[in-house]
């Protein structure tokens, strides 16, 4: 076997980062023990939501850590692809980190209170509020898989633009499984909303990708 050598960045921070990702997990599963086996089995079983979807909060202490949990693992992992395309700017530290982190919290913000407003005005608050929780879950669920490519990314592989590319592609795919089993659990509901549904979508599940696409191809 042939050592391969690999070229590190020195950046400590990022062996930090990890470690509270992995504390984020472990705080989730101290919160609610039952309720994070259920979550862990999400894309094959559908107990999770059957259990806990009544009632169920976007801001609850369980859903609160997964959410922040998600935002340092997706952070980490757009750091690091900027960081080997060369997008992020000259200097790269973990300042650059934290405003990733910022813009992705802020954007999330938005389209959650536009969300709100949106359910509000068209009277389909419960439709929205049960889509929005079903598809943050799964976005939420999509960052452990992230935590594990992260920590592979950094450590093991060498040969990393295809693996992110491949990461990038996982990632997508179940978030897309978990948008198609959202639509498909509430497809009576949709159905009856549908023109108020349509205008959700285009208002806040397309457009806000294309500006952000947009803005990012004169970057």
């Amino acid at each position: 076997m042939n050592w391969i050598e690999r070229s590190l960045p020195t950046q400590n921070w990022i062996t930090i980062v990890l470690f509270v990702c992995l504390f984020l997990l472990a705080m989730a599963k101290i919160i609610n023990d039952k309720k994070f086996k259920d979550y862990l089995i999400l894309p094959i079983n559908n107990r999770y939501f059957l259990l806990y979807e009544k009632g169920a909060k976007l801001f609850s202490g369980f859903h609160l850590v997964n959410t922040l949990f998600q935002f340092f693992c997706t952070t980490l992992f757009l750091w690091i692809g900027g960081d080997h395309f060369g997008i992020l700017p000259e200097g790269n530290t973990i300042l650059h980190f934290f405003y990733i982190m910022l813009g992705i919290f802020v954007f999330m913000m938005l389209k959650w209170l536009l969300q709100k407003l949106i359910g509000n005005l068209f009277d389909i608050d419960h439709l929205v509020h049960n889509y929005v929780y079903h598809k943050w879950s799964y976005f939420n669920y999509s960052a452990i898989f992230l935590l594990i490519a992260n920590t592979m990314l950094v450590y093991s592989f060498s040969s990393v633009e295809p693996a992110i590319y491949i990461i990038g592609f996982f990632f997508l795919l179940i978030n897309f499984v978990g948008w198609i089993t959202t639509i498909k659990t509430y497809q009576k509901a949709i159905s009856i909303n549908i023109f108020y549904f349509i205008l959700y979508l285009c208002a806040l599940e397309i457009s806000p990708y294309i500006i952000v696409g947009h803005y990012f191809k004169y970057w």
